[in-house]
């Protein structure tokens, strides 16, 4: 089981192993270094003693050997040797503790004196060699007889090494009792460091669609479980908004079809009761339900469509103007019936390379909307402009009824103002699919709402298609899909498209 927890008290335990082995072993040197060095430091003392000794004498070299300073070179305890030697290899003088066994003969000079280890009788020494020149007495001076003698003192370390090894087991000891200790202590503090992080797996765990309202607690808790609550905390905020759009939706869609479906049944039964009653208007009637059915579901699917960047976009080069006047010829006829006006503050051309037919999708949806929404003898004002490499196409129009609220939902589904959109024939779909498309095509749709109460819905892009756009061409479907079949008064002609289109 690949386990954090696991992971780091292996990982800690190998760095306490470490650790804790390197300072052991560096204690242990050090203070290996120290007694060496002071071992060294009395040997070396009593190599100097016994050359402060050794005097020349009518010829001959002596040594005043005294017991009460000189003990361990005694037999009685043979702890420490000396021999000396004439620099020509005669013997002089070995110590009492040597009996009849030599020393190895070694020189060096008396600073440095050489230094060296050997085996015994059995024992383990650590030597000192040395080459001197002892004093004679001349008209009661003592001066340097010109004699070169080879001492070598040693020592029994035996003792060393048993300081030495008590040291290691000590240290050992106390390292092994350190890792036990932290092998126990570690995974019980992991387990209580990351209880926040557990308690948060099984809260987690214990979510589902119905209680995506609970929230992950943030206070008391680690920087970074802290840190990660709130990331959570923010992703359930998306959750549920999204859950309960997709409830409202469902909710939506149902109370669209089901009014148009009872319409439907009505004058289903009507016809198979009275048979002989029905007439040509009865099946038209029919038919124009159908056509609302048809529409709203072209709607819904070129909504999922371009939510999925199913939708295939080919770019070309159009002039908006011209889109834009195309597009009042459709709705001319309903502005004049409710005497409306429209300003025109468009230049002359204003040409984008973009897709002609989502655009058009686009600008007819704005202009219904505009259209069936104003207050009857107001004015609708179109202006369009450039910004730089951008451009800028507003739809405009009096809303005396809307306020800043409204202007936040304008772009949901099935979402109309009650009283002023309510008109049976719209499903309220048409700016949401407007500002789903523009995001096909790399743009924007915004809405604002100045203080004269003046709607206003801006289109803004560039004047060349992005290349996101072009990213998603490879994965679009063979058939076309044609925006027309987005609009609410779709009609006969574009039924067969819109078939084909959900068959493909």
């Amino acid at each position: 089981m690949n386990s954090i927890r696991r992971r780091l008290t292996r990982r800690l335990l190998l760095a306490v192993f470490l650790l804790v082995g390197c300072g052991l072993a560096a204690a242990y040197m050090a203070m290996r270094t120290a007694l060496l060095r002071n071992f060294d430091e009395t040997l070396w003392a009593k190599t100097q003693f016994i050359c402060t000794l050794t005097e020349v004498s009518k010829g001959r070299v002596e040594l005043d050997f005294s017991d009460s300073f000189m003990r361990t070179f005694g037999r009685d305890v043979g702890t420490d040797f000396f021999e000396i030697w004439r620099h020509d290899g005669e013997l002089i003088m070995r110590g009492p503790s040597l009996e009849n066994y030599d020393l190895p003969r070694a020189t060096g000079s008396l600073s440095p004196p050489r230094v060296l280890e050997m085996d015994f009788r059995g024992r383990r020494i650590r030597a000192m060699g040395v080459t001197f020149v002892p004093l004679r007495e001349e008209n009661e001076k003592r001066v340097p007889s010109g004699i070169d003698l080879d001492l070598v003192v040693a020592s029994d370390r035996s003792e060393l090494d048993r300081t030495l090894g008590l040291l290691g087991w000590v240290l050992g000891g106390c390292g092994g009792l350190l890792l036990a200790g932290a092998g126990i202590l570690i995974p019980r503090l992991l387990k209580r460091g990351l209880s926040p992080l557990d308690h948060l797996a099984d809260e987690s765990s214990r979510m589902d669609a119905r209680t995506l309202s609970r929230r992950f607690p943030t206070t008391g808790l680690p920087e970074e479980i802290r840190k990660i609550s709130e990331g959570l905390n923010l992703l359930l905020d998306r959750l549920e908004n999204a859950f309960g759009r997709e409830r409202r939706f469902s909710a939506d869609v149902a109370h669209e079809l089901r009014t148009p479906l009872a319409e439907l049944r009505n004058l289903v039964e009507v016809a198979i009761k009275w048979p002989e009653e029905r007439d040509a208007r009865t099946d038209e009637e029919i038919l124009g339900v159908t056509l609302h059915m048809e529409a709203l579901v072209a709607q819904m699917l070129a909504l999922a469509r371009s939510e999925h960047r199913r939708l295939r976009v080919q770019k070309r080069r159009t002039d908006l103007v011209t889109e834009t006047k195309a597009a009042w010829q459709n709705v001319s006829a309903k502005a004049a019936s409710r005497s409306l006006t429209v300003d025109w503050q468009l230049p002359s051309t204003l040409e984008v390379e973009t897709d002609p037919a989502l655009l058009r999708s686009i600008v007819d949806n704005l202009l219904n909307n505009a259209v069936e929404y104003s207050p009857p003898g107001s004015r609708v004002l179109l202006t369009a402009r450039a910004e730089g490499m951008r451009f800028a196409l507003s739809i405009a129009n009096d809303a005396p009824d809307f306020g800043l609220e409204d202007v936040s939902r304008l772009f949901e589904r099935f979402w109309r103002k009650d009283g002023s959109r309510s008109g049976g024939q719209h499903a309220g779909l048409g700016l949401s699919i407007s500002q789903a498309f523009a995001e096909v095509l790399g743009w924007t749709l915004e809405a604002s709402l100045d203080a004269g109460k003046h709607l206003a819905l801006t289109l803004h892009g560039s004047f060349y298609v992005q290349d996101a756009v072009d990213r998603l061409q490879p994965n679009a479907p063979s058939s076309r899909f044609d925006p027309a079949c987005t609009s609410a008064d779709a009609r006969c002609e574009t039924v067969k498209e819109c078939r084909d289109d959900r068959r493909s």
